[in-house]
């Protein structure tokens, strides 16, 4: 019978997609707030300039068109910067939404990773792994997440905020092929053939397409990702493991106990977290038997794994209590 090598509380996955659906609600509503007006906005900073203009305004001296000119590059100016700085915000949401979900995916897999028993040099790697390379890591245990609906517009995402933070790029050069994300310029006949990563933008539906995506990455992943013989770890992260030495040595020897404990109808992961733990938790006082602390740590290591199991070696933690 496989065994879960992934898991993910179904009550966790629901607080993910709260939190990710409040903060870009939120994030929103502030900015329509923000920019509710921005023309009125632009015509009352250039009304202030004549106004403090008016003051020294001369009519034997002075020309009042030029001044009203002024006014008018005052409040073109002024827009266009609100307008820009709204594009920017919008943007800032798109980036922080998929950040976000990027460092609790990281997290997500680093703690199940741990618990596989590997060693600290892996569990750094994985934590600074891209987030292309943490999908092909799991739909290489079983989850395939290019396969789902929801997968284009994710990418799609992450390509925005790619373009958004380093410009031009493999990105920009696929973004470009959707002028729909350049706004008014990407649907001008002459200029989409020549956009800029500076005019990138995205609208409020766009956002809310980008928070759905997330949402059903969480909503659809698996709660148990099985182990299975048919699945081999993504390439990078196989190199990882052999690099690490996460592998049974064949010299070595086990106690009845740990037989017990680790052949568990032959699972060779099982094995090598409890190789791992071997070397962790051994007493050095009697290197032949396994202490308390070593039952604690395989109790730890494997109960997702099997409630037999678990209370196999909670029976076997209790008999050395005494």
């Amino acid at each position: 019978m496989s065994q879960p090598i992934l898991y993910l509380w179904s009550t966790h996955k629901e607080l993910l997609i709260e939190e990710q659906t409040f903060f870009v609600d939120q994030a929103l509503g502030k900015l329509a707030k923000a920019f509710d007006d921005i023309q009125q906005e632009a015509d009352n900073h250039g009304n202030e300039y004549l106004d403090r203009a008016s003051q020294n305004f001369n009519p034997e001296t002075d020309d009042p068109e030029s001044y009203l000119e002024r006014a008018y590059e005052y409040t073109m100016n002024f827009g266009v910067s609100l307008e820009e700085l709204k594009r920017v915000m919008h943007l800032a949401v798109v980036a922080s939404m998929y950040h976000k979900w990027e460092q609790e995916l990281k997290k997500w897999m680093t703690n199940e990773i741990r618990n596989w028993g590997v060693n600290e040099d892996v569990i750094k790697r994985v934590s600074k792994a891209t987030p292309d390379e943490l999908i092909q890591l799991i739909s290489s245990l079983g989850w395939n997440v290019k396969a789902e609906n929801f997968y284009p517009k994710l990418d799609l995402c992450r390509m925005v905020c790619n373009v958004f933070k380093h410009g031009e790029g493999g990105s920009f050069n696929e973004l470009k092929k959707l002028p729909e994300y350049f706004g008014r310029t990407g649907q001008d006949e002459l200029l989409k053939e020549h956009l800029d990563p500076e005019w990138l933008e995205v609208s409020n539906s766009q956002i809310l397409d980008f928070l759905d995506a997330i949402c059903d990455f969480w909503r659809n992943i698996p709660e148990y990702i099985f182990d299975s013989d048919e699945n081999e770890p993504a390439k990078w992260f196989a190199k990882l493991l052999e690099d690490n030495k996460f592998i049974i040595n064949p010299s070595q020897t086990f106690t009845e106990s740990e037989i017990t404990i680790a052949s568990i109808k032959g699972n060779q992961k099982l094995e090598m977290m409890l190789a791992n733990l071997k070397h962790r938790y051994f007493s050095p006082n009697n290197p032949s038997a396994p202490n308390l602390d070593w039952y604690k740590g395989a109790a730890a290591i494997l109960s997702p794994w099997s409630a037999s199991l678990y209370r196999e070696i909670l029976h076997e933690i209790d008999k050395l209590k005494y």
